[in-house]
């Protein structure tokens, strides 16, 4: 299951999407982006509370989430709205 649809979730299945239940909507971060050690810190936490170690992949990582939630019409927080707008700003730099 994802990161993404299991922190939307609240790490249950009860309340997704039939298809995501059955894992049919994985979706995959790109390779080589997470060590094993930041992969475990991370877990299910969102971007307010997580991001990735490497400052040069917040755009990569703060636009695969925004895609995953508006793919899956998924509400965002108001922390997580502003840490993905924080992340959203160092693209192009």
């Amino acid at each position: 299951m994802d990161t993404v649809l299991r922190n939307a979730f609240g790490g249950h299945e009860r309340g997704m999407p039939k298809p995501c239940r059955s894992r049919r909507c994985h979706w995959t971060p790109r390779r080589g982006t997470y060590t094993a050690v930041s992969n475990r810190s991370k877990g299910d936490k969102g971007p307010e509370a997580w991001r990735p170690p490497l400052r040069s992949y917040w755009c990569t990582y703060s636009r695969a989430w925004v895609e995953v939630k508006s793919h899956y019409q998924l509400n965002v927080t108001g922390p997580e709205k502003q840490a993905l707008s924080d992340m959203l700003d160092t693209c192009g730099q």
